[in-house]
């Protein structure tokens, strides 16, 4: 970003060395820093950031303080995770760099608009996430004898869209998107601590 800002200066020099003002004006609106400017483009993508108890893993939302900007998260853990049992009260929270708290462990959130948009903004990923659709309007008549991938199965072929037609094959000039949720929850080896 400094480079650019230098570029432009030289320029504007060469072409115009008298209009003071008018360089330092557009110098001045330059982000300084690539985060700066995914802020003013508006292209940081949303996300929030939990603090996670150390001892038993229970997720705490941010809330905004009062007359602040800063987010606030309870000091301990309160979660009770056996039934019957005293809650955790594992602490949060541990003193910053700055003196301020900040969460021990923390789970960041990217919500998921935001990841959508931003896989869309770019027309190559947008034509793979396309792709399967397109390849299963294709293949209508003759489906594969053996399935490779979970858009040869039968499902992706007449699973009805809200308008009663076949959501994945009459997509029209709109994206039809699925998702998965994967998650590991255990070693199928076991413990080896």
């Amino acid at each position: 970003m400094g480079v650019l800002a230098l570029i432009l200066s030289l320029a504007m020099d060469a072409q115009n060395p008298h209009s003071e003002s008018h360089r330092q004006n557009t110098l001045s609106q330059i982000p300084r820093s690539m985060e700066t400017a995914l802020l003013h483009f508006k292209l940081d993508a949303q996300t929030t950031t939990y603090a996670v108890c150390p001892a038993c893993n229970c997720t705490y939302k941010p809330t905004a303080g009062l007359n602040s900007s800063r987010t606030r998260y309870p000091t301990n853990c309160h979660n009770i995770p056996i039934p019957e049992d005293s809650p955790c009260n594992e602490p949060l929270l541990q003193p910053s760099a700055d003196g301020q708290l900040e969460p021990i462990k923390i789970f960041l959130y990217h919500h998921f608009h935001d990841y959508l948009a931003g896989l869309l903004s770019r027309p190559d990923l947008e034509v793979l996430m396309d792709k399967p659709c397109d390849d299963l309007l294709a293949s209508i008549g003759h489906p594969p004898h053996i399935i490779k991938d979970v858009w040869d199965a039968e499902f992706f072929r007449t699973f009805k869209g809200p308008s009663g037609q076949s959501l994945f094959i009459d997509r029209g000039i709109e994206g039809q998107y699925t998702f998965t949720l994967n998650i590991d929850l255990f070693n199928i080896e076991g413990n080896l601590q």
